[in-house]
This record gives structure tokens, C-alpha cells and sequence, in this order.
């Protein structure tokens, strides 16, 4: 005699399995490549890096979330610098998989003119964010975090540079290779504008 609750179940879960697979697809088809879930990453997203011109720029949409002291933050607070806005979450492989290269753009660039905003959207929020870089060794990021509904991200992570004027240069989904030559020439481009 055959289990039916179990076997619903069990083809309950296999179909969610394949909805996942066919949305995670389907999301970097849509973002103009395929995501890649194995922490390292192709020439492809390189090119995807580039910048748009200043005068097709639109304002940075609103982004409010909390520091790791508890304190109310907003991305308008970052004006005056270029700031690479990442978010991303620790049960996100994808995401996990690029924060040490944010860790290394954030100590080689962050500073006056440069700041890498990686706001998480776990529900645990920043005291977790804090586990999750020490246990990772991540020490020049600092821990900010909102909810998901707040994000405005439709997939993770979502990445966006702002130029120093509060406009949107560029916008990503998916991981990138935030150390490379080519990436890191187009950030410090954005830092020379004029503004």
C-alpha cells in the first residue's frame, strides 16, 4: 500500500527544487549571463561592468538600513563619495562567494572618496553579519543590514555603483570579480569625475 501524504510530499519538494533551478536560470538569463553558484567568476561578468554616462544618470533609489550599533542609516549619507552598494545575504552562495573580494575593494579603495556598502538581508540581521565576517575573516567591511522588503533587490546579490553625485553609474545581479583590473579601473574612473 502506497504512502500518499509522503509521496505528495515528496514530488511537493522535487517540484520546488525545479522551480528554484528553472528561477535562478531564468535570472541570469534575464541579467545577460548565467549566475555561477561555484564561487569563481568568468571573464563574462568583467564585461558586464561599465559604466553608464553621467548624463543618463538617475538619482539612487532610497536604501535605509542599520549599522552594527543599532543606528538608522540611509544611503544618502554616502554623498560626496562613489559608493559600490552590495546586497547579499549569508545563506546566499552566490553572495558568500564575492564578499572577500568586497572585503578587498573596501581595504584597497575605501576611504574619503570610496565606500563599499554591503547591506544583508538577513532576517538575524547585523549581529550576524558580525559572526559572519569574523568567522570568514572579513575586516574591512562594516555590518549593515535591512529587511528584504526594503532591499528593493528582486534576486541576490544586487549590486549597484553610485557616483558621487547620488546617481546610479551602474547596476548587477549576480556575483562579480570585484578585485579585477578591469573592474577596478571602471570604479576609479567613477572616483575621477569632476563633482
Amino acid at each position: 500500500m502506497t504512502n500518499w501524504p509522503r509521496l505528495r510530499l515528496a514530488v511537493l519538494i522535487l517540484a520546488a527544487v525545479v522551480l528554484l533551478a528553472v528561477t535562478a536560470d531564468l535570472a541570469g538569463r534575464w541579467a545577460g549571463r548565467r549566475l555561477s553558484y561555484t564561487g569563481s567568476f568568468s571573464s563574462e561578468s568583467v564585461e558586464r561592468v561599465a559604466l553608464s554616462p553621467a548624463p543618463e544618470r538617475r538619482p539612487a533609489p532610497v536604501l535605509e538600513f542599520t549599522d552594527g550599533d543599532g543606528r538608522a542609516r540611509a544611503l544618502a549619507e554616502f554623498r560626496g563619495r562613489v559608493v559600490l552598494v552590495n546586497i547579499w545575504a549569508t545563506w546566499c552562495p552566490p553572495c558568500t562567494a564575492e564578499m572577500p573580494e568586497l572585503d578587498a575593494l573596501q581595504d584597497s579603495l575605501g576611504g574619503a572618496r570610496f565606500q563599499v556598502v554591503a547591506v544583508s538581508v538577513d532576517a538575524a540581521g547585523t549581529a550576524l553579519v558580525r559572526q559572519w565576517y569574523q568567522r570568514h575573516g572579513l575586516g574591512h567591511l562594516a555590518a549593515y543590514a535591512t529587511p528584504a522588503a526594503k532591499s528593493g533587490a528582486p534576486l541576490l546579490p544586487a549590486s549597484m555603483l553610485v557616483d558621487a553625485e547620488g546617481r546610479v553609474a551602474w547596476t548587477g545581479v549576480g556575483g562579480f570579480p570585484w578585485t579585477d583590473r578591469a573592474v577596478v579601473a571602471e570604479i576609479t574612473a567613477l572616483m575621477a569625475e569632476p563633482g
